[in-house]
This record gives structure tokens, C-alpha cells and sequence, in this order.
């Protein structure tokens, strides 16, 4: 399993995090925790999948992703 935290830009509210949370479990993700204070969300997921799906699904929501 790996494990990555991604800085998330626009979520104001706890509907933002719900959103974020079920696009990064249907994209795939092991387990999720999005924080709205630190404006991130910290995922595991499988060795063979790399961090670029769930960049898309955070980004189709129309969230920014901060590098």
C-alpha cells in the first residue's frame, strides 16, 4: 500500500469534503481522510495505481490541487 497526502484549494464546507471523499473512494482509493482545516485529504491505495486518478477526480469536481 502506498500512502499520500494531497493539498486541496476551494472546499469551504463539509459537503466539499463529502464530494472530495467519495470521488477518491470510486477512483479507487483504500481509505480516505479529508480535512477541511489543512485543506487536504490523505489516501492509501494499491501499489500499481499512481497519484494521477485521484489528482483527475479531486480536479473534476473543480477543486485545485496545490503542488
Amino acid at each position: 500500500m502506498k500512502k499520500e497526502v494531497i493539498k486541496i484549494s476551494g472546499m469551504h464546507c463539509m459537503h466539499c469534503v463529502n464530494n472530495v471523499k467519495q470521488a477518491l473512494l470510486q477512483a479507487g482509493a483504500e481509505t480516505v481522510d479529508v480535512s477541511l482545516e489543512q485543506a487536504n485529504a490523505t489516501i492509501t491505495f494499491n501499489q500499481d495505481q499512481t497519484v494521477d486518478a485521484f489528482i483527475s477526480a479531486i480536479e473534476e469536481l473543480g477543486f485545485d490541487v496545490v503542488e
